[in-house]
């Protein structure tokens, strides 16, 4: 509306306005006449020959184009945002995802889009679900955990368990371990926080009905140091795997195959903003990779 009154004034002619605005003579008037009855006052001086503003229309018209000047200004900004994809992403991960997953996921996402800044919150499962529902992160990368109402979680990739354990351990020879073999053995195990722990309880049942759980830990790094300080074995996910790992440990598949799945985690209520969505692409990109075995 404020665009036609400015048009009106500048052309000093309806019918001028309504080709410039594309809409009829009629529409124009028509508009000219609401926004003077939503103002209050009269803008414009009418007669057979000539349109021309009054006092007050001439006082207030570099206001009305102030706004429009700020409104177009306000719409190109939106465009070059979703044109460019600019703009800060804060995304919630797990620790393993974040060391041998995110940085692949960062440096694509620099050469394609080198106007988004992309910060990490690495952390626990249940401190990661946390933070998204909290709107603390605009999304997250993370295994399955609880379920919660207000949070969506789309799994697009899966994580197989293997068993870590020391490389003098007869485990270690073996091509393939099932979980028989694991009965009698110091187990460390993740804690009940973890997502890990979550998918281990669901496919196993309680670890601790199955497998000697000798010690917890919080975090893989602890579980798998100490797996190779000799304090026992442990199962973890492929991913959380050094890829240079140390001679003194070895990494073997189990049967049954127990997979984690990893998927995107966001509120259900906030839908990804430009940014988010082509940093999103860019981690997928990277878990291809993974899956390809690049």
């Amino acid at each position: 509306m404020l665009r036609i009154v400015e048009s009106v004034a500048r052309l000093q002619s309806f019918s001028r306005a309504a080709d410039e605005v594309c809409l009829s003579v009629a529409a124009v008037s028509a508009a000219v006449a609401r926004a003077e009855q939503d103002i209050g006052l009269e803008l414009f001086e009418r007669s057979t020959r000539s349109v021309r503003l009054t006092p007050l229309g001439d006082h207030f018209l570099p206001r009305i184009r102030l706004v429009l000047t700020q409104y177009d200004g306000l719409v190109g900004d939106f465009s070059e945002t979703v044109k460019h994809r600019r703009g800060k992403v804060v995304v919630g991960c797990l620790a393993s995802i974040a060391v041998r997953v995110m940085p692949a996921a960062i440096a694509r996402c620099r050469r394609q889009h080198p106007d988004i800044e992309v910060r990490i919150r690495d952390a626990e499962a249940a401190a990661v679900y946390e933070e998204v529902a909290a709107t603390g992160t605009d999304f997250a990368i993370v295994g399955a955990f609880k379920r919660r109402p207000e949070l969506r979680f789309e799994p697009f990739f899966h994580d197989p368990m293997v068993l870590i354990c020391p490389s003098g351990s007869p485990l270690a020879k073996r091509r393939r371990v099932g979980m028989a073999q694991l009965a009698g053995e110091d187990f460390v195990s993740m804690s009940a926080e973890t997502g890990v722990r979550a998918v281990l309880d669901q496919r196993l049942g309680p670890l601790h009905e199955r497998l000697k759980i000798a010690h917890e830990a919080t975090q893989l790094s602890s579980v798998i140091g100490m797996v190779e300080a000799g304090l026992g074995i442990s199962l973890v996910p492929r991913l959380a795997v050094p890829h240079f790992l140390p001679p003194t440990l070895s990494a073997v598949p189990v049967t049954p195959v127990i997979k984690r799945p990893i998927g995107l985690l966001r509120r259900r209520d906030r839908p990804l903003s430009p940014a988010a969505q082509a940093f999103f692409a860019c981690v997928r990109e990277a878990f291809d990779d993974v899956r390809a075995g690049t």
